[in-house]
C-alpha cells in the first residue's frame, strides 16, 4: 500500500506539542509511532475516540498515511470542521466527530465504507507508542474552510496608562 504521508505533511500549516491525555476527537496528530514490535515509523492520525475503553490508555484513529488527500477531505465533508483555540493559543481546525457517536462513526462511515482504505486505515493505538505528537493545523482547502468558517474571537480591549489629561492632549492636536 502507497504511503500517503507527504500529501498530507504538505497541508501542515503550523504544529504544536501535545500528550496523548489532552487528544481530543477530531483533532489530527502527526507524530512518530512505536508499535507492539518495535517499529516506529511517522504517522498522521486523525483521532476519532481519545480515550476508549473508558479510562484506558487507548485511542482509536485513521492513520492517514493510507488515505489518498483528496479521498480524506471528501470523507471530512461528512462530518464537518470546528475552530477550537484549546492547545497554547493556537487555532486548531479539527474534524467535528462527536466522541459519543465515535462508536456510530466507526460502525456507519468507516466499517461499512465501499473504500478500503478507509475501512483498513483504523487503529486502535496505545498513548505510550506516541513519540513527539504534535497536533496540527490542518488546511482543508477553500471549499470546507468555506462551509465552515474559522471566526477569529474578537480583540480585547487593553487598559491603557494614559491619564485623562493626555487623552484631551492628543485629541486636541
Amino acid at each position: 500500500m502507497a504511503n500517503r504521508i507527504n500529501e498530507h505533511v504538505s497541508n501542515t500549516q503550523s504544529r504544536v506539542r501535545i500528550s496523548p491525555s489532552k487528544f481530543e476527537s477530531g483533532m489530527i496528530i502527526d507524530t512518530f509511532y512505536k508499535n507492539k514490535l518495535g517499529d516506529t515509523q511517522r504517522c498522521f492520525f486523525l483521532v476519532l475516540h481519545p480515550k476508549w475503553p473508558k479510562n484506558q490508555k487507548q485511542v482509536h484513529a485513521l492513520k492517514l498515511n493510507e488515505i489518498p488527500k483528496f479521498e480524506f477531505l471528501k470523507f471530512i465533508e461528512k462530518f464537518g470542521l470546528v475552530c477550537v483555540d484549546n492547545v497554547q493559543r493556537v487555532k486548531i481546525i479539527q474534524a467535528d466527530i462527536d466522541e459519543s457517536s465515535s462508536k456510530k462513526t466507526y460502525i456507519t462511515e468507516i466499517k461499512q465504507s465501499p473504500k478500503a482504505f478507509i475501512r483498513n486505515s483504523y487503529r486502535t493505538l496505545r498513548w505510550e507508542g506516541f513519540q513527539n505528537a504534535y497536533v496540527v493545523n490542518y488546511k482543508f482547502g477553500k471549499k470546507l474552510e468555506t462551509m465552515y468558517p474559522c471566526s477569529e474571537p474578537p480583540e480585547i480591549e487593553t487598559e491603557s496608562n494614559e491619564t485623562d489629561e493626555d487623552k484631551l492632549r492628543n485629541t486636541s492636536m
